[in-house]
């Protein structure tokens, strides 16, 4: 009897301390999943984050590189509008340089200066005149400055003059007039590239 009673004491015992181990078992598993759980939420902020900041850093990578290839293509655009607008003016200015060229050496074009010489005759009339040509025309002006003025005015040949026309120039009466076909050709490329739209920024 007294065995089974210590028995008994002991099973109870056991079983209390069964207990409190158990207890304390379930407060450590409980504290571990706590910590677990708030470590587990701590990384997946930290992930948010970096992943955010690599979307960020994408983003701006890619607008960097979207921007680049912006540049780029602007930059091709422009030379490759550049290359039309030389080869267009080049192609229509040369045509037109040939046809000045043959418009010099028809009988006219001594006629159609003579006569704009003979226009400005008036404003030009006192001494100290000048006019200045091509090389090629030098004769026949010296020719027509003898009808036209009744003073006496110089004929200078300047060598810069490609095509023809004439300048006026008196130098007493500060006075000039440009003429010159190489003028009118180059205001004329200034206005093709305006009214043709080939200016480019």
């Amino acid at each position: 009897m007294i065995t089974t009673a210590n028995d008994e004491k002991i099973k109870n015992i056991k079983k209390i301390v069964d207990d409190i181990a158990n207890k304390k078992a379930e407060k450590l598993v409980l504290g571990a999943q706590k910590l677990a759980e708030s470590e587990i939420k701590k990384q997946k902020e930290l992930l948010e984050v970096e992943t955010n900041l690599k979307i960020r850093q994408a983003e701006a990578e890619a607008e960097k590189t979207k921007m680049q290839e912006i540049l780029e293509c602007e930059a091709v655009k422009k030379k490759n509008l550049v290359a039309q607008r030389d080869y267009v003016t080049q192609k229509t200015f040369a045509e037109l340089e040939f046809k000045l060229q043959e418009y010099v050496s028809s009988p006219e074009y001594i006629k159609n200066e003579k006569e704009k010489l003979v226009s400005f005759k008036d404003i030009f009339a006192d001494e100290g005149t000048i006019v200045f040509v091509k090389s090629a025309d030098a004769e026949n002006f010296k020719k027509i400055v003898k009808e036209v003025f009744e003073v006496e005015v110089q004929v200078r040949v300047d060598k810069k003059i490609r095509f023809g026309g004439f300048a006026l120039k008196n130098e007493n009466k500060k006075l000039g007039v440009n003429l010159l076909l190489d003028s009118a050709l180059e205001e004329e490329k200034k206005q093709f590239f305006s009214f043709a739209g080939l200016t480019i920024a």
